[in-house]
């Protein structure tokens, strides 16, 4: 065989593998993508629910609505509605137009009287919800504690302590595919210097329970799978 023979073997060769590498990387990325693409997922947030599973808190969302408990001195009435909107903003602000309309989530959420039956669960809600509204995910959220301090920004009697958590429902595949929990009740600079940064960066004040909330939802949906 001659040397440009040679040659042009080497090239072809070459060629080949080239093709089949990229046709193995080009499949590797294909496996790897997202099931979804972005951009086309959309979120319901559903309405606070009151109260966690007194036996297990992680299993609140399949405990029947009639035997979720919280204190009642501890959360404030309008709890569930302030951390409703304070999550969907936070949310809007991620996805935009793919989280659903507050008003037409409310609609749809009574018309179906999702909650109404106290041997339903939050979970039973959800996928009901979801499942009228047409959409790929709701978010769920409990609260059991929203204690307002007791006192001003400059000293208290007793600081804010605020509970809750929040649970992204797949609603096709019928499962909770994320999961978050904020507990924390305020403390000083002098009681815990682990947190000074984090004092600090709040104001180095005393904070308000609906304050204290709001730095909890967005240290949570920092971890948001959904983009």
């Amino acid at each position: 065989m001659t040397h440009a023979r040679l040659r042009a073997t080497f090239l072809n060769a070459a060629g080949l593998g080239l093709v089949l590498l990229a046709g193995l990387l080009a499949a590797s990325f294909l496996l790897a993508a997202p099931v979804q693409a972005a951009g086309e997922s959309e979120v319901a947030v559903m309405p606070f629910v009151k109260g966690r599973d007194p036996q297990d808190p992680g299993r609140s969302l399949t405990c029947p609505f009639g035997r979720l408990c919280y204190e009642q001195d501890e959360l404030k009435g309008d709890a569930d509605r302030i951390l409703t909107r304070m999550v969907r903003q936070k949310l809007v602000q991620r996805l935009e137009h793919r989280v659903v309309q507050a008003g037409v989530v409310k609609e749809a959420y009574h018309a179906g009287r999702f909650a109404s039956a106290e041997e339903k669960t939050p979970m039973e809600a959800a996928l009901g919800l979801g499942k009228a509204l047409d959409v790929d995910y709701v978010l769920v959220g409990n609260v059991w504690r929203f204690d307002e301090r007791v006192g001003k920004s400059y000293g208290v009697e007793d600081p804010a302590s605020v509970a809750f958590s929040l649970h992204l429902v797949d609603i096709e595949n019928r499962r909770t595919v994320w999961r978050k929990v904020f507990n924390e009740t305020q403390q000083s600079l002098s009681e815990n210097l682990l947190k000074a940064r984090e004092f600090f960066k709040r104001g180095a004040k005393w904070l308000t329970a609906e304050e204290l909330a709001e730095y909890g939802v967005a240290d949570m949906m920092k971890s948001f799978p959904v983009n």
